[in-house]
């Protein structure tokens, strides 16, 4: 069936929608079986009737090409699936934030070309040279057009186009990636070198040697140090952003914009004041390093507050939950209090949970073995503990209503990564204890199952409010900078020495 609005186009793309399920019906299921590939399972039912849509195309002499993405759960070549001629695949890449990975590069370029092989024409690709998810950094220029030219070059012959969704927080970061990338799609043989080389002589003039090492400085910062940042796993070499502290107080700490600053001093210096050079060195300026000095500013009174959130055991109040991520002025309708104390009794650290709530009849939960991955679906409190202050080991404990536990260790990597040993035991003891407006929990951890305790360390508190009916479920937590549960320099401090 060919809508009207396709009716003379050369393509249509029967792409499934994105994050496709699994199907679970029987048929599903048993088809995968067939396809014995734990990894991509649906490939050979999705590419199965991509063949199907193709052929019946042309079976009734419909000159239309069918196009669709090697993604998801679909991403790897089904063995017993030919690929009609009428078929133009999509395959998606990271693109040019791999170039700093060898085995990473090489492995897009090799599904690349395995596609290619396997459909019998060049194909397309879908990339991702932006600043979203993880890199969605503000402030922080991904001007990068050496790598998307030695990212792109090298596959001619093999993809007959790209898109490259490439989100950025100020459209000028990318003006030269983008006359880069256009440069070399429509010759691959560019000199790459020779263009920018061009570029930084007329638009700066007499600056341009010192204009360049600018754009080079930011380049190098974010394709080896941020998007480009590599790290050992037990997986292999795994690419992860870098934390906050990494990124200000080293990437762009201030010695390192103090060296910026002085390369647009030492271009302004060459031009004459007011020239048409002039004024585009002042526009690069306030478009791409005045941010920065932003961002350094923000995340240096970010830094104060975050400092200035202590409990310290024994003489502060007890500590308040708030929603997670709630924005004031827009808390949820039904907001309930939640207070926690933590202290060092004997050899155990002691947190107390006291949960207000009205809903008791209505909260979810049930008991459940040690370490069930569901527990913190239930009504709930989370335990996160980096007690050693090193930011990267850090303790995860959940309890839910009716006192069952799941404790985890965890290595920090990256910014939103980490890895994780559910085998580790906390040996906490736990005492439940509800009443018709809410419930309380005492935890007991011993010391010494944490490993290295300081007497001052990086602690956030999680309360998971889950009710069968949906009503009144809301996230709580303690400090109000953390985006993730394991941004450990973003938690707040529990001194459990002061009182010595």
């Amino acid at each position: 069936c060919v809508s009207e609005a396709a009716k003379g186009a050369k393509y249509v793309d029967i792409m499934p929608n994105d994050a496709l399920p699994i199907c679970q019906c029987d048929a599903c299921r048993a088809a995968c079986a067939r396809a014995n590939d734990p990894n991509c399972p649906m490939s050979e039912l999705v590419w199965g009737y991509t063949k199907y849509v193709a052929e019946k195309l042309k079976e009734k002499k419909v000159d239309i090409i069918v196009t669709q993405m090697a993604y998801s759960q679909y991403r790897s070549i089904p063995p017993s699936v030919d690929i009609p001629d009428n078929v133009r695949v999509m395959v998606a890449e990271s693109g040019p934030w791999a170039l700093t990975n060898p085995a990473a590069l090489k492995a897009q370029y090799d599904e690349i070309r395995a596609w290619k092989a396997k459909s019998g024409n060049p194909i397309w690709i879908w990339t991702y040279p932006h600043k979203f998810w993880s890199l969605a950094i503000p402030g922080l220029p991904d001007v990068a057009p050496k790598a998307w030219g030695a990212y792109y070059a090298p596959l001619a012959g093999d993809i007959l186009g790209t898109f490259a969704e490439s989100e950025t927080d100020r459209w000028l970061y990318h003006y030269l990636n983008y006359y880069v990338f256009s440069r070399v799609m429509w010759d691959a043989k560019t000199d790459v070198d020779a263009v920018l080389d061009e570029h930084y002589r007329l638009m700066f003039g007499a600056a341009a040697k010192e204009m360049q090492s600018f754009y080079e400085t930011l380049e190098h910062k974010w394709t080896h140090d941020l998007a480009g940042k590599v790290k050992d796993s037990p997986a292999g070499p795994v690419t992860v952003p870098p934390t906050e502290p990494e990124i200000w107080e080293r990437i762009y700490g201030p010695d390192e914009a103090t060296k910026l600053r002085g390369m647009l001093d030492a271009a302004a210096a060459k031009v004459a004041e007011g020239s048409l050079e002039a004024r585009r060195i002042a526009l690069i300026r306030r478009e791409y390093f005045d941010p920065i000095v932003a961002a350094i500013a923000a995340y240096g009174k970010k830094k104060a507050d975050i400092k200035a959130l202590v409990y310290t055991a024994g003489q502060s109040r007890p500590i308040e939950l708030r929603p997670f991520g709630v924005k004031k002025g827009r808390e949820p309708e039904e907001y309930v209090k939640t207070r926690v104390t933590v202290a060092k009794e004997d050899s155990d650290l002691v947190v107390r949970y006291d949960a207000e709530d009205n809903r008791m009849d209505d909260l979810q939960g049930a008991e459940k073995p040690l370490d069930d991955n569901s527990i913190w679906r239930d009504a709930s409190l989370e335990i996160y503990l980096n007690p050693s202050a090193d930011l990267t080991t850090y303790y995860h404990i959940v309890v839910n209503l009716f006192g069952s536990v799941a404790d985890s260790k965890g290595i920090r990597t990256g910014a939103r990564s980490q890895m994780v040993d559910s085998s580790w035991n906390s040996d906490a003891k736990v005492k439940i204890d509800r009443r018709a407006d809410g419930w309380t929990a005492e935890v007991r951890i011993p010391l010494a199952s944490l490993g290295e305790v300081k007497d001052a360390f990086p602690a956030e508190f999680v309360r998971n409010r889950n009710t069968r009916s949906g009503k009144g479920q809301c996230l709580y937590n303690w400090s109000p900078f953390v985006y993730g549960f394991n941004s450990l320099d973003q938690f707040g401090t529990v001194d459990i020495g002061a009182g010595k």
